[in-house]
């Protein structure tokens, strides 16, 4: 009998060892377009999203795809901010701060870095394998949820 050498067999699940200094995944979002918002290719197969709830204070990698629909939580960072729940003035809060190719550890392709900076905090996210990305595409593309008012 063999055991898998991975991270997780090894190390065990860092994302517990190392809590506050990740972002946390609040969930992956299965199920039908009243609850998911999910998409339907042409192929008829469903694509999920991803949703990340952004929190102060991180310095965090993700994998993220505006094809699959992934979104980033802003509710909590930019708690007590005047964002617009239209995103019209999003800019006074999230910059792209570059691009770049991925961290070696989500294989090729290039990532989206930006900052979220809210009342009291700010964030860096590198968005792991999802191309060249400026701000209009994650606004175009709803993948930033503000605070609800």
């Amino acid at each position: 009998m063999t055991i898998p050498l991975d991270h997780t067999s090894l190390l065990g699940s860092l994302d517990i060892a190392f809590h506050s200094n990740f972002m946390y995944q609040s969930g992956f979002i299965y199920g039908n377009a009243e609850t998911s918002g999910s998409h339907t290719p042409a192929s008829g197969d469903p694509v999920s999203g991803l949703q990340w709830l952004i929190q102060g204070g991180t310095h965090s990698s993700v994998p993220f795809s505006l094809a699959r629909g992934d979104q980033l939580d802003l509710s909590q960072i930019l708690h007590g901010a005047p964002a617009a729940q239209d995103l019209t003035n999003i800019g006074q809060f999230v910059k792209v701060l570059g691009h770049g190719p991925n961290d070696p550890s989500f294989g090729h392709g290039t990532q989206t870095v930006i900052q979220i900076s809210g009342p009291s905090d700010q964030a860096i996210v590198h968005l792991q394998g999802s191309g060249k990305l400026d701000l209009e595409d994650l606004v175009k593309h709803d993948s930033l949820i503000p605070p609800s008012s």
